[in-house]
Formats: structure tokens, C-alpha cells, sequence
């Protein structure tokens, strides 16, 4: 079966914007990065380039292909381009706007947050845009999100592409950011909750409705957040719900409800999957896997979320 993951991060912390392995003693690897501690102490880094790791892992679940993007770490649209080069027949990345935060109030590091945007989409021939950090958007309150998500929203209507946006509750309390250029230093944002409410994505909708956008996670794993992603489904056509961490009766009623073919797979397969002495065992192919399965669609519905729904959205040969 042709199967595609729509999110995976296998780039995180990096102090090298521009790395390059295929150019062994050119670039240097990527080192510990210097991070503030929240809790006093020194400072520490993981060194995150996880790319072998992750064709391991689809290798060993059966995954054709992965969209590699950042997450809750911003990634360069240049080291999301390496990580493609390496394998160019499996991976496929979407762009970001790198360290450059749009923000209504600094019309200038918007500007080069767009062009960020649109150097990944048009030059280095990126699928979409993603994954959007909704609280990275503070201080403007979530129901203002609207404003603030324009410029990026231009941009997928401009170059026809999808935006990926990240909803629903997880444990991070804090977003890691950089301002800036290479080598501007890492620091630590507040993660509220409430920046997560797929709702306040309605505005969003309302306003585009020609940008495919894709709600990662539907909302997660709690019904409040769910429903509201279920709600944004049913009253727009142009919102796809992605499965990766939701629980396998919330898949089996957005699959009864809202349709396959607006539903997409995901593991969330990520840097921290693979690294430290307690990998996150939740974030990965097995589980989202076996989440499906226990949703007992029909063999129709499995194969729209496993890749045709994406495949058709992203121009994808092969289904």
C-alpha cells in the first residue's frame, strides 16, 4: 500500500542554518547548541539531525513517503532542503518561515518571514507551509490569530499550496524561538492552551477558502478540542483533519462524519522520538498506526487516509 506521513521532524535544535552532509568536512555537523536552562544550571542542547533515523523507522512500518517540516522548534527552509536531498524519493518538505516570527506590529521581520516562505515554495520546491506554532503568535489574543496568520495565508494562495497547523492539548508548557539570523541565541515562550482551540481557525477558514488547510492532530486527544476541529470540518470544505495522536474513536467518528477523503495520516514522528535516555514512545508510526486499526474503517477509508487524500492534495504521482 502506497502510505504517506504527513508530519514528521526529523531536524530540531541546530546552531548551523545552513548545513550540509552531503558535504562531509565542509560544513561542520551540527554541535550542542547553547539553551538556557528554565530551572538554573548549565546549558544544554540536543544535537538534533535525525534524518537516517527516520527512513529507518519508515523502513521498518512501511511508509513510502514523509513530509518533513519544523514544529515546535523553527527549521530553516535550507536545512529543510538538505534533509530532502538526502533522499529525494522519500521525503518531501514544507516551508518555514525560519526565525523570522510574523508579527502585524513588525512589518519588517514579516517581510522576511514571507520571503522565507516563498523562497522554500517557489525555489526549493516545497509542498506547502507548516507546521504552524499558533502560540507563537502572542501577545495578539487567539481570536485575532486571523490577523496575524494573513501574510502566511498569502502565500499558500499565491502558490497554491496548503497550510499545516498544529491544534489541540500536549504537555509542552514552553516553545524554544530564536529572533533573527544565524547564531542569534535561543530562549524560551510560554505554550498557553489556549492558542490551541482549532476554533479560533474559523476566521482563518472564512477568509481563504480556497487554501487547503490542514488541522494536524483534529484537535488531539480531548473531546472539547476535537469537536471544535470536527466543527471547522463541517462548515469548510477546504479543512483536512490529520489523525496523528488522536484517539481511534475520534478518528472512527471524523471518518463517519466529516469523510475520508478529508482526512489525512500522521505519526509526528520526531527528533525527540529518537534521542535521550527516554524516547517518546507516543510520537511515532507504531502508534498512529495502530490507532487506525483499532478505528476498523473499511479498507476504502484506510486507503484514503493512508495517502490518497494527501496525495491528491499535494500533486502526488502514483495513487
Amino acid at each position: 500500500m502506497f502510505v504517506i506521513d504527513s508530519e514528521t521532524h526529523p531536524v530540531g535544535v541546530m546552531d548551523i542554518d545552513q548545513y550540509r552532509p552531503e558535504l562531509a568536512g565542509t560544513f561542520a555537523p551540527p554541535t550542542m547548541a547553547e539553551l538556557p536552562n528554565r530551572h538554573g544550571g548549565a546549558s544544554a542542547g540536543p544535537r538534533d539531525w535525525y534524518v537516517k533515523d527516520l527512513i529507518e523507522a519508515m523502513d521498518q512500518h512501511g511508509v513510502t513517503k514523509s513530509v518533513v517540516m519544523c514544529g515546535g522548534v523553527q527549521v530553516t527552509n535550507d536545512n529543510l532542503a538538505a534533509v530532502v536531498r538526502q533522499h529525494p524519493d522519500r521525503l518531501m518538505a514544507f516551508a518555514s518561515y525560519e526565525h523570522f516570527q510574523p508579527n502585524s506590529r513588525d512589518i519588517e521581520t514579516t517581510v522576511k518571514a514571507v520571503a522565507a516562505m516563498e523562497r522554500g515554495v517557489r525555489d526549493l520546491g516545497f509542498k506547502g507551509i507548516g507546521e504552524l506554532i499558533l502560540e507563537r503568535f502572542s501577545p495578539a489574543p487567539p481570536d485575532e490569530l486571523y490577523l496575524e496568520l494573513r501574510p502566511i495565508m498569502e502565500v499558500c494562495k499565491k502558490y497554491q499550496v496548503p497550510v499545516f497547523i498544529h491544534t489541540g492539548y500536549d504537555p509542552v508548557t514552553f516553545r524554544l524561538k530564536r529572533s533573527g539570523d544565524e547564531r542569534s541565541s535561543w530562549s524560551y515562550l510560554p505554550a498557553p492552551l489556549k492558542y490551541r482551540d482549532p476554533i479560533y481557525l474559523d476566521d482563518v477558514a472564512l477568509e481563504y477558502p480556497h487554501v487547503p488547510m490542514i488541522v494536524a492532530h483534529m484537535g488531539g486527544r480531548f473531546l472539547r478540542h476535537f469537536e471544535g476541529a470536527l466543527m471547522l470540518a463541517f462548515r469548510h470544505k477546504n479543512v483536512y483533519l490529520t489523525t496523528a495522536g488522536a484517539p481511534p474513536e475520534f478518528i472512527a467518528r471524523a471518518a463517519a462524519e466529516v469523510g475520508a477523503d478529508r482526512m489525512i495520516w500522521g505519526s509526528d514522528w520526531a527528533w525527540r522520538s529518537v534521542k535521550g535516555k527516554r524516547p517518546s514512545e507516543e510520537l511515532g508510526q507504531a502508534r498512529n498506526f495502530a490507532s487506525l486499526e483499532k478505528a476498523k474503517l473499511s479498507a476504502a477509508q484506510r486507503e484514503a487516509i493512508l495517502g490518497r487524500t494527501l496525495a491528491n492534495l499535494l500533486g502526488i504521482p502514483g495513487l
